[in-house]
């Protein structure tokens, strides 16, 4: 009999005997430890799930994808599925603490971290005693194993299908729901996966659970607040060398804001404040619509030199140090999902030719994008002047 877990989003997942070994390796524990939604508990509360269970959920999600490929007549050899459902459970090992939260590590960077923890620990291990080569898990999980990586790593995958839904239920809020039937449309044409005709409205309620959850959730101005002040803090660290990027991976959230806590100075003060959420406060925003054509173009190409460059005119202008301004600047949010590729009338299709909702959801979306400028309570009017000036 498979062993099983009872989750309170898919119910029971069942699992294999190597799900068991790699779930009780030490780096899969931390995940325990590393909230799903960074700083968004200190606005839903319920949010204090963890990338522990979102990676289980994966695991399952992706199953359930593979069998619908194999239904419809798509051959999974055994040892390439025992590998891509491993990479499905192992897909967030090298996750920070706080998860998105601490946007200070590229794609590139990452992937190598990632490889590291999964080929210099125990998993190594594991993954040989059942017949697996370590090296091949890395591949599925950043995209190089096409069409079997798009299971976890594309613009639908088993990934954002487990933590929309996972996200929502914890957050207390409505806007996560996806319809299940997406999970019986996904096929496999010209080695790529797509989702079928009969899935495009599902696929439409996943476009839209993934807007109003960036737009309520993940994009709430305190959200945007802690998350910022945590980089702030943690870039401090790193630039002291009080703390190493690789170091990150072997801690949880509390671990790292004790580690701040440590060090004197700005890490400290920001860590603290996260603690006993006393947050900076929003002193300016530059909405999408508003922002000059240089200044995005910068924002776009350049976030980090740019966001430096803007915390230090910003605080001079103010007479405030530069510890007491943060410029935030987040990446263009985007919805992947409008990517798709979609069987239509037999053919595959872009699934924006085929959608009414596509374009509309995709550029609203967009619009929400601001820069935002932080400071603590007592600054807020110079610092609103100050930034007024400077941005404009």
């Amino acid at each position: 009999m498979r062993p099983f877990i009872r989750d309170p989003i898919h119910e029971n997942i069942l699992l294999q005997d190597l799900d068991i070994s790699l779930i009780d390796t030490k780096p899969f524990q931390r995940l325990r430890r590393v909230k799903q939604t960074g700083t968004v508990y200190l606005v839903y509360p319920g949010a204090n799930h963890t990338r522990f269970e979102h990676s289980i959920g994966v695991r399952h999600s992706a199953e359930k994808i593979l069998d619908t490929l194999e239904i419809h007549g798509y051959e999974v050899a055994e040892d390439e599925r025992n590998v891509l459902l491993a990479a499905s459970l192992l897909h967030d090992i090298a996750h920070m603490p706080f998860s998105h939260s601490l946007d200070i590590v590229d794609e590139e960077e990452h992937e190598r971290l990632a490889e590291k923890v999964i080929l210099k620990t125990e998993i190594s291990d594991v993954l040989s005693r059942y017949g697996i080569d370590p090296h091949e898990v890395p591949q599925f999980i950043f995209g190089s194993k096409r069409p079997l990586s798009d299971v976890i790593r594309s613009q639908i995958d088993a990934d954002r299908l487990d933590y929309l839904q996972r996200d929502a239920y914890y957050c207390g809020v409505a806007y996560g729901v996806v319809d299940s039937r997406i999970f019986m449309e996904f096929r496999v044409v010209d080695d790529r996966l797509v989702i079928s005709e009969k899935g495009i409205k599902p696929l439409e309620s996943v476009l839209f659970a993934r807007y109003s959850m960036y737009n309520i959730v993940y994009g709430h101005k305190t959200v945007r607040i802690a998350s910022s002040m945590l980089t702030k803090g943690v870039l401090d660290a790193v630039e002291r060398r009080e703390l190493a990027l690789e170091e990150l991976l072997t801690l949880g959230d509390e671990e790292l804001l004790l580690k701040l806590k440590d060090v004197d100075g700005l890490a400290a003060e920001m860590a603290s404040r996260i603690r006993d959420r006393r947050l900076f406060k929003r002193a300016y925003f530059l909405p999408w619509d508003e922002t000059p054509s240089d200044l995005m173009k910068l924002a776009l190409t350049d976030r980090m030199s740019l966001t430096r460059k803007l915390e230090d005119e910003i605080s001079n202008e103010a007479g405030l140090s530069g510890e007491e301004v943060i410029v935030d600047i987040p990446k263009l949010p985007l919805l992947e999902e409008a990517d798709v590729k979609v069987l239509w009338d037999g053919r595959v299709e872009d699934f924006r030719r085929v959608s009414l909702l596509a374009e509309p959801i995709t550029g609203s979306l967009k619009r929400s994008w601001s820069i935002g400028v932080y400071c603590p309570e007592g600054y807020l009017e110079r610092v609103r002047k100050a930034s007024s000036k400077i941005l404009r």
